[in-house]
């Protein structure tokens, strides 16, 4: 399970927490806080906060990816309403509003770093719009702030505005009613920012350069309280004007020592319910980190690290351009690196399978190529010896065959020339074997006086067969067709040479089957 760490850069020093990232996001009330620091030590000297970041990342085994909230930032915060859009076209309709009010930001080597958020669609007039929060900063002054940051060995992946931050503590608020605009005030003890918050998007925010100034005197107090009572007003008097919404609720975190007491006087004085962040509502209990009495008083102040670390999807990033485009080009460049590395092993792999492959085929190969060089007069002795023996098996099988047939084909030639009348000349005889009984097709010719007494002559001829155990009744009616005599103008020249002058020749074919 992975980890990040956020850290709180304020004028008066850094705070830090870590915290578990779950791989599905939980069910409200499951953030749960690995690490801590509450302690605020002084940035004067950059490199001894690289120090401090450094020691304490070593001594708690901070994980090293981190978030980074700075006070104190040259910002420019607008919201906007703009015509329902695609959201690529509402930022670059939002760029296009704002670039005058940005332009100072801008260096002569950075642009300045801005954040987009698209909110919900509101109803202006008769007309529906779409609420758009655009947060600049200047890109140099966010490098500077961070980079002792990034020296201690973090790597920072976001950079947040305190109103951001708190608007991703409005996004771990449950309580709230998301469609309802709330004030959420971040106190410390030089600085407090107010940002009034509708689904989990900045509508308005300020920063002032005052805190509690760590007085706990009841003066200090009475003056803290009276001075934010009236920027809370004069904040919220100017939303209500603007956005004709009123807030009616406020939501305080920071380490002012006792902040709940600043609830009931609020709440008479704006007329709004306030509910201060100073409990352990919104975090896993069972995992509070040590020492745990330390963190319970501390966790007011440090709301909004909890809700910069643990906000599954970060809805504003100011880190530079320029710096998440090298960071994007050499992770591009180690994973094509990686990617070409794993490719080349990878065929290098292959082609020693491929060699072994080959090599274990050309021996498998060699191995049969023998075996058969060594069968080869085998097989041709025994290729002989089948030969010889299909032939003698044929032999033996008309041998055979005529032994037991060549008596009854003697008796069907008998009965066949018994059947033929005088007038008829039989021309062929063909027997044909076919399983169990033998095709008998005889041909012949009838010659008589005229073709009447030729089919009548063949019609004996079919009777007598017939009546005749070893041939009888032909397969189907006999062929017939006359050659010579009278009757016809064609014929066969051979049988008509053969039939004397004045008789007629009828030519004929008959099938018989019969069982052998």
């Amino acid at each position: 399970m992975s980890a990040r760490t956020s850290i709180e850069l304020h004028g008066d020093g850094f705070r830090l927490v870590e915290v578990e990232l779950p791989l599905r996001r939980r069910t409200a009330g499951d953030v749960r806080v690995r690490a801590f620091l509450s302690e605020v030590f002084s940035p004067d000297d950059p490199a001894l906060l690289t120090r401090e970041l450094a020691r304490h990342r070593q001594d708690r085994g901070l994980v090293p990816s981190a978030w980074v909230t700075v006070w104190g930032l040259r910002s420019v915060q607008q919201s906007l309403r703009l015509p329902p859009a695609k959201p690529t076209d509402l930022e670059a309709l939002a760029l296009r509003e704002v670039r005058k009010e940005i332009a100072p930001l801008e260096t002569a080597t950075d642009p300045p770093s801005v954040s987009i958020a698209i909110g919900a669609e509101v109803q202006v007039g008769s007309h529906r719009r779409r609420e758009v929060s655009l947060v600049a900063v200047a890109a140099d002054e966010v490098r500077r702030r961070i980079q002792p940051v990034i020296d201690a060995g973090f790597v920072v992946e976001g950079v947040l505005t305190p109103a951001l931050a708190l608007a991703a503590v409005a996004r771990a608020d449950h309580e709230a009613a998301p469609e309802v605009p709330s004030a959420y005030v971040a106190l410390s003890a030089r600085s407090t920012c107010v940002a009034i918050i509708r689904d989990g998007v900045v509508l308005f925010a300020r920063e002032m350069p005052w805190g509690h100034d760590g007085d706990w005197s009841a003066e200090g107090q009475e003056s803290t309280r009276a001075r934010l009572i009236a920027e809370i007003k004069r904040s919220i008097l100017y939303f209500k004007q603007t956005f004709r919404a009123t807030v009616e609720h406020v939501v305080l975190c920071g380490d002012m020592a006792n902040i709940r007491a600043l609830t009931a006087p609020l709440g008479t004085e704006l007329n709004a319910t306030v509910k201060t962040l100073d409990s352990l509502v919104g975090i896993d209990v069972s995992t509070v980190p040590e020492p745990a009495d330390e963190f319970r008083s501390a966790v007011a102040g440090l709301r909004l690290a909890i809700a910069t670390a643990s906000d599954p999807r970060p809805g504003a990033n100011l880190l530079p351009a320029s710096i998440r485009t090298a960071r994007a080009a050499r992770t591009r460049t180690r994973r094509v690196t990686l990617a070409t590395a794993a490719s080349l092993v990878l065929m290098l792999a292959v082609y020693m399978l491929a060699q072994r492959s080959a090599s274990a085929y050309a021996a498998q190969r060699q191995r049969v190529e023998a075996q058969l060089a060594s069968l080869e007069p085998e097989a041709q002795r025994v290729d002989a010896l089948r030969q010889a023996y299909t032939l003698a098996t044929a032999r033996e099988a008309a041998v055979s065959a005529f032994d037991s047939q060549g008596p009854r084909l003697a008796r069907l030639l008998e009965a066949l020339s018994g059947s033929a009348p005088d007038d008829i000349v039989l021309t062929a005889v063909t027997v044909t074997a076919e399983g169990m009984a033998w095709r008998v097709t005889v041909t012949g010719v009838a010659i008589t006086e005229d073709a009447a007494a030729g089919q009548m002559a063949i019609n004996r001829l079919i009777e007598r067969a017939s009546a005749s155990p070893y041939l009888g009744t032909p397969e189907q009616p006999p062929s017939l067709r006359v050659v010579s005599g009278r009757g016809t103008s064609e014929g066969s020249a051979i049988l008509a040479s053969a039939i004397p002058p004045g008789m007629t020749g009828v030519e004929f074919v008959l099938n018989f089957r019969v069982m052998k």
